[in-house]
């Protein structure tokens, strides 16, 4: 009797809104019949805690005469390409 009541543009949402329910009840189901899943996103925060720490502590470690001579590279005359002339 609600649901008749609505407007089209309502009931579009409400149809969306309990497929997308009914999509995620159906991914979760598949998803906790895998043996071991739970080790996967561990895995994966892993790597991305043990990558940007290896970063963190590349950037303080670097010596400063190298930041330096990196930073100036594109300026330098010597690295710029050379121009074609038709």
């Amino acid at each position: 009797v609600m649901f008749q009541t609505l407007s089209e543009e309502a009931k579009e949402r409400y149809l969306a809104q309990k497929a997308k329910q009914w999509e995620w009840k159906f991914v979760k189901n598949h998803m906790d019949s895998i043996e071991g899943i739970a080790t996967y996103p561990m895995i994966s925060l892993l790597i991305f805690f043990v990558f940007f720490s290896l970063l963190f502590w590349w950037v303080f470690t670097a010596g400063k005469d190298y930041i330096k001579e990196v930073s100036e590279l594109p300026l330098e005359k010597d690295n710029q390409p050379k121009e074609k002339t038709l």
